[in-house]
């Protein structure tokens, strides 16, 4: 590190001359992580959840987590959007109709829902949840007029002065 006059205020050998250039990894960087399998973001805790509210699905859950592996908590994320989109009943129907075939995929289960149940055309989205309306709020529409001097200016920029006999013409 150089302080502000540009001189070395402090300095750390990472690795040894004969090391350079391979993979080196200090454990003190990943010493706050939790390990194993709760470094996923408590992906556990969502399996463990969904098996709660669908005792029945327990087999789908676990086909997820052996084929998608470390993509099984989006697809879980996945199938709760289609439960909220397409009600409870219809959704055990159609993870069951899946589980049953093993088509361990959250898309197969839409697909089921989306031929046994078609949703009427042009409904609304769902609204943000979490943090993303707060940090958003009201979002104006956009427009350049806002930006137009600057079109002004680099086209003013680029022509050539006038000098005082252009400016006269002539009288």
């Amino acid at each position: 590190m150089l302080d502000p006059h540009g001189r070395i205020a402090f300095s750390r050998t990472y690795v040894a001359a004969a090391d350079k250039g391979k993979l080196v990894i200090d454990p003190s960087h990943y010493a706050a992580l939790p390990r194993g399998r709760d470094r996923a973001g408590g992906s556990d805790r969502l399996d463990l959840a969904f098996v709660a509210r669908f005792p029945d699905l327990a087999p789908l859950v676990d086909g997820l987590k052996l084929r998608m592996k470390t993509l099984a908590p989006v697809h879980i994320r996945a199938l709760l959007r289609a439960c909220d989109r397409y009600g409870h009943e219809a959704f055990v129907a159609a993870a069951t109709r899946a589980q049953t075939f093993r088509r361990f995929d959250a898309s197969a289960v839409v697909r089921i829902l989306e031929m046994a149940h078609p949703l009427p055309q042009g409904e609304p989205l769902s609204q943000l949840s979490g943090a993303g309306p707060a940090v958003l709020g009201e979002v104006e529409p956009a427009s350049l007029d806002a930006y137009a001097h600057l079109d002004r200016d680099a086209l003013a920029a680029t022509l050539p002065t006038p000098t005082d006999e252009e400016t006269h013409h002539g009288s």
